[in-house]
């Protein structure tokens, strides 16, 4: 077993109080109350969540292994996921505020989270685009069509059936989470409803979606 270095050691204690106090700030408090009633487009809030996160638990690109049990215990009272929680710590890090977000990126005419979430994984470390990534402004984007959209389900269809590993009791909650939001999106667009229904435990076996006409 590693022994932790005095500086180490020291290090790690600061992060669990500084994660406890994060329990106890009463910003946690009000964005759980803002949550409850958030649009599912709402960046700023993502913005503010990451900022409190980042705020008591640091810099989200550095590697922590303390302070994980107060994470999950905050994404509890937000109800989101930890992996959700982590794209907004990014988020936070790179822009200081939606503002800072437009003026970096100007021939966006508007912006959402999930084209806010498609962005972060093409910036690095300083917010720039990577050499391999192009913004797109909104008049250059392409539609994507129904029947590009059923190409696309009847592909992820075949991915799943190649996965060969089975996900851990987190990773279940964030594929029951990610298959809410895919279900909620065509309910809203395609007048169709879409129910994830859980089993009686959160494993992966149990979990299934229902579809019926609306």
């Amino acid at each position: 077993m590693d022994i932790p270095t005095p500086t180490e050691a020291g290090e790690n204690q600061s992060l669990d109080r500084a994660a406890k106090r994060l329990l106890k700030d009463k910003e946690l408090s009000l964005l759980v109350k803002r949550w409850r009633d958030v649009h599912v487009e709402d960046v700023e809030l993502r913005l503010a969540t990451g900022k409190l996160l980042n705020k008591h638990l640091g810099n989200p690109n550095t590697r922590q292994t303390r302070g994980k049990g107060v994470l999950e215990e905050v994404c509890k009272r937000l109800q989101i996921s930890v992996s959700d929680a982590s794209r907004f710590r990014k988020f936070a890090h790179l822009f200081r505020s939606a503002d800072d977000l437009k003026k970096r990126f100007p021939d966006v005419v508007s912006w959402t989270w999930t084209r806010v979430r498609d962005l972060l994984p093409k910036l690095d470390s300083n917010g720039e685009l990577k050499s391999d990534a192009q913004a797109k402004p909104d008049n250059q984007e392409e539609i994507p069509t129904f029947d590009g959209f059923l190409q696309s389900l009847s592909d992820l269809s075949l991915d799943v059936a190649e996965v060969e590993s089975q996900p851990d009791d987190d990773e279940v909650k964030d594929l029951i989470a990610a298959s809410e939001d895919l279900a909620a999106a065509i309910s809203d667009r395609f007048n169709v409803q879409v129910s994830v229904a859980e089993g009686p435990e959160v494993v992966s076996p149990d979990s299934s979606v229902r579809m019926r006409a609306a």
